[in-house]
């Protein structure tokens, strides 16, 4: 069956490559922020934060391809809803982060100005 000048099976090749494309890719940059987590001994640190959202959305990305689907019985939007997840997880840990440190350069404007008034 021809589409557009090309076959279906070409494009959904296509479609199969750059989604194990992707998953590759996600794996790699999870590796990385891993081994950056484990250098850094502190689940605190913004490279261990990263590191477990990009571990949720590797998982989602990975649940969403065909051949998972098909050889697990997972329901079809489960990938989606890691990726909801994931976007929950970096929401509240750039929140978290905003918080931190406008309560930390508050008190050293506070400390500064505490310092001045003696001084």
């Amino acid at each position: 069956m021809k589409w557009g000048g090309s076959d279906i099976s070409d494009a959904s090749n296509l479609l199969f490559t750059t989604g194990i494309l992707t998953t590759a890719l996600f794996l790699f940059s999870l590796s990385i922020f891993v081994a950056f987590a484990i250098k850094s001994k502190t689940i605190k640190s913004f490279q261990s934060q990263i590191s477990i959202f990009i571990g949720v959305y590797v998982i989602g990305e990975v649940m969403e391809l065909n051949v998972i689907q098909t050889s697990i019985k997972l329901p079809a939007d489960i990938g989606s809803q890691m990726h909801m997840l994931a976007t929950i997880i970096i929401t509240a840990i750039l929140w978290s982060r905003l918080f931190y440190s406008s309560k930390s350069i508050k008190r050293l404007v506070e400390h500064d100005e505490t310092a001045n008034q003696k001084g």
